[in-house]
């Protein structure tokens, strides 16, 4: 009997043995010490870690190992790890830095990473991480083996992102700091990411969105791979460079950013791939729409808060706005004037490419466009003053471009814009977008230069178009010049959470409406002593919000209701901080010094552009 029991021990011993030199994941993997580092930029501190054991076929087993990142460089360290797997899945959830704004993110996002740790004993996380994992566990349901479907899978991701080029090894192995063409295929991928969004929300669902499209067949949808190319192009990699250098400098690291350019092809994507058809123009123009909208939402929030027309005070991003007390290095600055250039420079190249091309569509979009960069440059006016202009025409060649005139700025958009407006159609047609959108802008231009005969004259070709009227609903779409009702994607992916919660949280977005061409007209006629007319446009605003008419014909009176007017029914438009400079009133009305009439240039351009000057006082 006891011959027998220890055959059928033998027996059962050499079966267990059979089994586990036939199934690895039975053998035990033992890591003393598994390190890496996770970058979208670097994560932050505190930022949980999640080693999640996989099956062979990539799903979870049950076991899970806790850990989180060690200091701000995105390191994360993880001892005596007992596995009976290879494969695990790597999730980090926490805060980053943006290296596009130069900023801390506001919000959490997760990224994730499939590796097989086997072989190796550090282990990255990134956004080429990320947006694989979907595609190698559906390659390896087709049988290609693991290293096959990363390989595979990253390979896909770059040539989404137009990078000519695969990895030298594997995505889990490359960081922003190794200064070579896989850390520059990572950072024009995670910038050009960053450049399609206004939020970690939208960041989040853009990533998700990308790595659904690519999971069963690697491509992404035309549209989405428009808008990565417009991001691209749009891109300010001396800025990138230097937001990354610096952080990492301030964390006690040197490195050296290599040149998104030694991999990614930009010559070919905005020659070549560009602007050959009418339906290349309109995917960018709908590209160059919300990188404005997104714009459009920072600039009023933080004209807004500046203005005290919203109580900003306790906004952890806008509180120095709201408090006048921000300086050259403050991030909303530098955010919005990094908008503002990346937009600039979305409709400057639609102008280039459209103006006198032999499609129609093209010319039409490049008008469109001119009446844009109208509206960007007085905006941006308003808040720094003289600002560097780009030159369509010259665009390729503007590296470090220099301060321009305010006055020569309009000398060159208003005549662009003139001559759109007489081509565009007097309805509004498909894109939202009619004769009427030109013309309030020239009234707009014209107004801030003093110019108060053509303001006039352009503000009434709007009243004497027939198209709009006042109506006690500012969203009832009478009143919408220029604006459209936003779809719920749209909504989703683009919004800015401060805009919601302090200026408009409808579905509507206008950006010119009816009330700012009846003011304007009643600004302009005032200036020119036409006092009747003024008081006129001025009473048909009063009396449609149900106030009673002003029988002054006091300039002093008419200019205070005319304020007031402006401010209840502009105040959140972006237009106040504007009126009240046009008016000599800026300093009393905000009770801020002469200097603070203008925002600082932030002290990032100050730094990359040799020919920049800072704004008085600053």
């Amino acid at each position: 009997m006891k011959y027998c029991y220890f055959l059928i021990t033998l027996f059962l011993l050499a079966f267990t043995f059979a089994c586990k030199k036939d199934n690895p994941e039975t053998e035990r993997i033992v890591k003393p010490k598994l390190t890496g580092a996770v970058e979208k930029g670097p994560f932050l501190k505190g930022s949980q870690i999640s080693i999640v054991e996989l099956s062979a076929d990539l799903n979870p087993t049950g076991r899970i190992f806790k850990t989180e990142i060690l200091s701000d460089l995105g390191h994360f360290e993880m001892n005596d790890l007992a596995l009976v797997s290879p494969y695990v899945q790597v999730l980090v959830d926490g805060f980053y830095f943006n290296e596009v704004t130069g900023a801390l993110s506001n919000s959490r996002i997760t990224l994730g990473a499939l590796v097989d740790i086997s072989s190796q004993n550090t282990v990255n996380v990134n956004v080429i991480t990320h947006l694989e994992q979907r595609r190698v566990k559906h390659l390896m349901q087709e049988g290609a083996t693991f290293v096959q479907a990363k390989k595979q899978a990253s390979s896909e991701i770059l040539q989404a992102f137009y990078i000519g080029e695969e990895l030298d090894g594997t995505s889990d192995n490359v960081s922003l700091v190794d200064n070579n063409n896989n850390a520059a295929s990572l950072l024009a991928i995670s910038s050009a990411l960053l450049n399609m969004v206004s939020s970690d929300a939208a960041l989040t669902e853009t990533l998700s969105s990308i790595a659904q499209q690519i999971e069963s067949d690697g491509a992404l949808s035309e549209a989405d791979s428009e808008r990565i190319k417009q991001s691209i192009r749009s891109l300010n990699m001396e800025y990138i460079a230097d937001n990354v250098v610096t952080r990492y400098r301030d964390l006690g690291m040197e490195v050296e950013i290599p040149d998104f350019l030694d991999v990614i092809p930009i010559d070919e994507i905005t020659e070549q791939d560009f602007f050959t058809t009418e339906e290349d123009f309109i995917v960018a123009y709908g590209a160059a729409v919300k990188s404005f909208y997104e714009y459009y939402q920072a600039f009023a929030v933080f004209e807004a808060a500046y203005t005290h027309t919203v109580d900003a005070s306790t906004n952890p991003t806008y509180f120095e706005i709201a408090g006048h007390q921000f300086a050259p290095t403050n991030t909303p600055v530098f955010q919005l004037w990094v908008k503002a250039y990346g937009t600039v420079r979305m409709f400057s190249l639609l102008v280039q490419k459209g103006e006198g091309s032999q499609l129609t569509m093209a010319n039409e979009i490049a008008r469109y466009a001119h009446t844009h960069l109208g509206y960007l440059y007085w905006s941006m006016m308003t808040l720094w003053g003289d600002i560097p202009y780009l030159d369509p025409a010259q665009l390729d060649n503007i590296i470090t471009p220099p301060r321009t005139r305010m006055i020569d700025i309009l000398s060159y958009l208003t005549p662009s814009i003139e001559a759109a407006a007489q081509h565009i159609q007097a309805a509004s047609n498909q894109y939202g977008v009619s004769r009427s959108f030109p013309l309030a802008v020239l009234a707009r231009l014209y107004l801030s230069e003093g110019n108060y005969l053509k303001a006039k004259q352009y503000a009434e070709d709007v009243i004497q178009s027939g198209l709009f009227s006042l109506s006690p609903d500012p969203w009832g779409g009478t009143e919408n010049v220029y604006g459209y009702t936003l779809s719920a994607d749209f909504l989703e992916e683009l919004v800015n959470p401060d805009y919601r919660e302090l200026i408009n949280s409808s579905n509507t977005i206008q950006y010119v409406t009816y009330p700012e061409i009846v003011l304007t007209a009643s600004e302009a006629c005032l200036n020119l002593g036409e006092v009747d007319q003024a008081v006129g446009y001025l009473n048909q605003i009063r009396q449609s919000k149900g106030k009673s008419a002003s029988a002054s014909t006091d300039r002093t009176v008419i200019e205070q209701a005319l304020l007031d007017e402006i401010k209840d029914e502009l105040g959140k438009d972006g237009l106040w901080f504007s009126a009240l400079k046009r008016n000599g009133k800026a300093e009393e009305v905000l009770d801020i010094p002469a200097y603070r009439e203008l925002i600082p240039i932030p002290q990032q351009e100050m730094e990359r552009n040799p020919t920049m000057t800072q704004n008085p006082g600053y």
